[in-house]
């Protein structure tokens, strides 16, 4: 169990979907160091930008009243495709309102 980044799961020689986010490996794979067996699950996970702007809301209520800032991890193209320039705006905005 563990967390990934980067595996091409719509490989259909390699991962078998099922449901609408799981995928079975449907042989050994080597992914950067990690090796995932044939029968190994991998679920894939999305966030919406309202679920963004919610967690980032509940920490902003914690630490409001110290200096901090808004880090995005694995910010990459792939990723920034799936949201608009003006919700990437908001989840980078140290305004409380957002």
């Amino acid at each position: 169990m563990g967390l990934l980044n980067g595996v091409n799961v719509a490989d259909t020689s390699r991962f078998a979907t099922f449901g609408t986010s799981s995928h079975r490996a449907l042989c050994d794979i080597i992914h950067k160091d990690i090796v995932i067996r044939k029968g190994d699950i991998v679920r894939t996970e999305k966030s919406v930008s309202d679920e963004v702007l919610s967690v980032k809301a509940a920490i902003e209520r914690r630490i409001s009243k110290r200096p901090h800032s808004n880090i995005i991890y694995h910010l990459d193209q792939q990723n920034l495709s799936k949201y608009t320039a003006d919700e990437i705006d908001k989840i980078y905005s140290t305004d409380s309102n957002n």
